[in-house]
């Protein structure tokens, strides 16, 4: 009896969990479409088992937005007439998108449900002309009126979004990607300080330099750059030939990002001069493929294909993978800013099937960015936004902010080309926020790894 307990237990624990990551995956698909709605205004429809979750469904929702969404809220919207005092009237002049939750009168309240519904019926198509991005909670009974009583407000609902769930899932959702970040960096930076308490030189230089990484990440380059330094130091100390090129290139990307690009170039070339002393053919490419860059910068085209075409050499040689994704990606944008796009294409399609087969999320969310630029150079605008929303998924479920920012500011190029002026400019804003936060000045360039 106590062994068919435990697996009952086992079953109801396993389902909790399948259905806590579908409600997850619910919520951040809609925060995905409302962020991808711009300025057309939708309506967005969120059933909940009752609407006593409401209030935890909306602050869940509101948390997953960029800042720049977030600035555009109103309250939940609640009350005996709901929708008094939402931005739709006529002789209120709406200056830009609105996001608005509704909460609709409690069940008993039957009249002031039906109020509700024949008001949104009569207003949906103020919905779109006034650019309000509309969520409607919904509990099972007002569901089913809805599509009775409210036939056309239905029937324009650009979402509709079923959270069958168990409530206590939404506080089991996971932290972001970016807070994950910040917790390593945290727990990094105490077995730093332990190393250096036990006088251990060299474990202190490898946790500097994953420190200094995920610094980065997370946008703090002056931070990381006083860490790389340290480590640059702890590792000629210690006589680390191989550390110490690995910082040197660290340092190198750091400066390269802040566009320092002589300063970029000194260290790779000091970086390369080690590693071809001590043997390091995968360093090598490495480097020689960093450096390539620099001179692509500067517009040398043919100086940086030599470079990359010994990176990929070498990539081949030794079987490195991932080396030999990254040099194809960055091949091809060479290409591309020669103009020679359908060779560009073929170079990133290499790349991308490479990245995706050895799972690189990095390299395939730079890859699908630099897709997505090509394809706006040659006129082909929905084929770009596409990409460009697969790469900016990417960073954002890996915490990169420079790759997210450049991304934002991509779709931004984008959108303008497609005359959407001001959602262009909502992206351009949310590009702007994180390259100031994290200290990126590197022109709007594509992305490389």
């Amino acid at each position: 009896m106590a062994e068919t307990s435990q697996r009952a237990d086992r079953a109801d624990h396993e389902k909790e969990i399948e259905l806590s990551l579908r409600t997850i995956r619910r919520l951040d698909e809609l925060a995905k479409r409302l962020e991808l709605s711009g300025n057309r205004g939708g309506i967005f429809l969120v059933s909940l088992p009752s609407l006593t979750y409401a209030e935890d469904f909306w602050r869940e929702i509101t948390n997953r937005l960029s800042p720049a969404w977030r600035s555009l809220l109103t309250d939940l919207a609640a009350g005996p007439d709901v929708l008094s005092g939402l931005p739709w009237p006529e002789s209120e002049k709406i200056e830009g998108p609105r996001l608005v939750g509704i909460l609709p009168p409690p069940p008993r309240e039957e009249d002031l449900r039906q109020s509700l519904l024949t008001g949104l019926n009569v207003r949906r198509e103020a919905v779109f002309e006034k650019r309000i991005c509309l969520i409607l909670f919904l509990d099972p009974e007002l569901e089913r009126d809805l599509g009775v009583r409210a036939k056309d407000f239905h029937s324009m609902r650009s979402a509709l979004l079923r959270m069958e769930i168990n409530p206590e899932a939404i506080d089991r959702s996971r932290p972001s990607a970016v807070e994950r970040l910040k917790k390593e960096v945290s727990r990094l930076q105490q077995e730093v300080e332990s190393a250096k308490r036990h006088g251990s030189k060299e474990l202190a230089s490898e946790l500097m330099s994953a420190l200094g990484d995920k610094l980065v990440l997370i946008g703090d380059l002056d931070q990381a750059l006083g860490t790389y330094n340290d480590a640059l130091r702890v590792s000629r100390e210690i006589g680390d030939r191989k550390g110490e090129a690995d910082v040197l290139n660290d340092i190198s990307q750091v400066c390269k990002v802040r566009g320092e690009y002589d300063s970029a170039l000194s260290y790779l070339e000091e970086s390369l001069s080690i590693r071809k002393k001590i043997g390091d053919r995968e360093g090598e490419g490495t480097i020689l493929n960093n450096i390539s860059q620099i001179y692509k910068v500067h517009g040398e085209y043919d100086t940086a294909l030599d470079y990359l075409r010994q990176s990929l050499a070498i990539s081949r040689e030794i079987g490195d993978r991932q080396g030999e994704g990254a040099t194809l990606n960055n091949i091809s944008q060479v290409y591309d800013a020669r103009g020679e796009y359908d060779t560009a294409v073929e170079y990133l399609e290499q790349a991308l099937a490479i990245q995706r087969a050895i799972g690189d999320r990095k390299g395939e969310g730079t890859t699908l960015n630099n897709m997505a630029t090509t394809f706006l150079s040659r006129g082909e605008y929905d084929t770009a936004l596409d990409y460009l929303r697969q790469s900016l998924t990417i960073s954002r479920e890996i915490g990169d902010r420079q790759g997210e920012g450049v991304t934002l500011n991509n779709m931004a190029t984008t959108l303008l080309a497609r005359g959407e002026y001001d959602t262009a400019q909502d992206y351009l804003r949310q590009s702007l926020a994180i390259r100031r936060e994290i200290g990126d000045r590197s022109a709007t360039e594509p992305r490389q790894p």
